[in-house]
């Protein structure tokens, strides 16, 4: 057993984690290689040795010269691509970032994860699931406007202006449009309100780290696809200080810590009307962007853990639950 971080050899994996990859004027690649660059840099001052890579296949291929896997991996460009690198992890019997492959497909799959949230009565948009090659049929338990974005994904990937819908015509086109581009889609009734997020730290006693309200210029205050590249400006936040907000959201924490545990840290997304205090979760992500510049960073920052010392946590929340540290 090794005792501490600095002894550890990690493979960072990510589609940006080679430090030495081309560079690129691609917006999404430029604001993915910041994030990951600002994450190998820590890695690479706490651990013994790091890896980046973007390439799966060093899993295999330098077996031998690791010892944990830190994986930033969300899309890969095939089904099931989120449950590939702790699968694989798995079957190599390495430990690695994050939650076992069924917890991490339960969690990308938004309406998987709102039957688990419905168990504890926690309030979610009604919403319908749509696969490829099924009929588009209105649903009878939705009311407009509603809102189509992919059953699975991060970042908000295809979510833009076309996700806001009025109708069922332009949701169905909507969807339609989703179907042919090989997504799976999940339409939920719109929640009016502001978008908070939750970024809380895992292990034995989960600490939730703040309820974090972030801003955008967006109509309807949707977060699209090219705001949360931030590749021109960061997005900006603040702290909810709403009591009935923060006591509602701290329980569901716990009790979706406790439903789908181990988490090595995770976030949960909700819409919050302040007109009404109707509170709607919406989506947890167990793979969250983590960069100093990002929500969970502000949170943390918030909390007094500074950017270096929360990978650090994460990390060594990581390795004790796997019996890598002690």
């Amino acid at each position: 057993m090794i005792v501490d971080v600095s002894n550890i050899r990690v493979l960072f994996l990510g589609n940006c984690a080679d430090p030495n990859m081309v560079p690129s004027d691609d917006p999404e690649i430029k604001a993915k290689r910041r994030y990951q660059s600002e994450i190998y840099a820590v890695l690479s001052e706490l651990c013994k040795e790091v890896i980046g890579s973007d390439d799966p296949e060093d899993l295999f291929k330098r077996k031998g010269e690791y010892d944990f896997v830190f994986s930033l991996y969300n899309r890969m460009g095939f089904r099931s691509c989120e449950v590939f690198i702790s699968s694989i992890c798995e079957y190599l019997r390495v430990p690695y970032l994050g939650s076992y492959p069924e917890i991490r497909g339960i969690a990308e799959n938004k309406k998987l994860f709102k039957f688990v949230v419905d168990s504890f009565g926690i309030p979610a948009p009604q919403s319908a699931a749509f696969y490829r090659n099924e009929k588009i049929i209105k649903p009878d338990n939705l009311t407009p406007p509603y809102f189509v974005k992919p059953m699975k994904g991060a970042n908000s990937e295809w979510v833009d202006d076309n996700s806001y819908c009025l109708d069922w015509d332009s949701a169905a086109k909507q969807i339609e449009f989703l179907h042919s581009n090989g997504i799976a889609v999940l339409v939920e009734e719109f929640a009016e309100g502001i978008n908070l997020t939750v970024p809380v730290l895992g292990g034995s006693e989960p600490k939730m780290l703040g309820v974090v309200e972030v801003f955008t210029e967006q109509a309807h205050g949707l977060r699209t696809f090219q705001e949360k590249l931030q590749e021109y400006s960061d997005l900006s936040y603040k702290l909810c200080n709403k009591q009935i907000v923060l006591d509602a959201i701290e329980k569901h924490a716990l009790l979706i810590h406790e439903a789908l545990k181990p988490l090595d840290y995770f976030q949960i997304d909700y819409r919050y009307n302040p007109s009404n205090d109707q509170l709607f979760i919406l989506e947890i992500n167990i793979c969250c962007h983590i960069a100093s510049f990002g929500s969970f960073g502000f949170a943390a920052q918030k909390s007094g853990i500074s950017h270096k010392n929360l990978v650090r946590t994460i990390l060594q929340t990581s390795m004790e639950r796997q019996g890598l540290i002690s």
